[in-house]
């Protein structure tokens, strides 16, 4: 696109707000999951701690005495990003 050439899309700017209802029977259809997407969801629920305990020791091994600060601040920014997570949920569930 060229400086003088107009966006194939409007103008960038939005002319109403975006709105969200919610839908008749929301959530999870009963009998959707089966034995292969619960195995799934349950393996990537506990992925992270696994590979937490698998690093620890490494980790302790390189920083010594400075490990658990290091865990504190990287629990910092994972708690903000769980927190918008559960605004987002509250706004816009399902």
């Amino acid at each position: 696109m060229t400086a003088n050439s107009r966006c194939p899309y409007g103008d960038g700017m939005a002319t109403a707000p975006i709105t969200f209802t919610a839908r008749e029977g929301k959530g999870l259809a009963a009998g959707a999951l089966g034995l292969w997407g619960s195995t799934v969801i349950g393996l990537a629920s506990t992925a992270p701690v696994y590979s937490l305990v698998a690093t620890l020791g490494f980790i302790v091994i390189a920083v010594g005495a400075q490990a658990p600060i290091i865990f504190v601040l990287a629990f910092v920014p994972m708690l903000f990003i769980a927190y918008a997570y559960r605004e987002l949920n509250r706004e816009i569930p399902d």
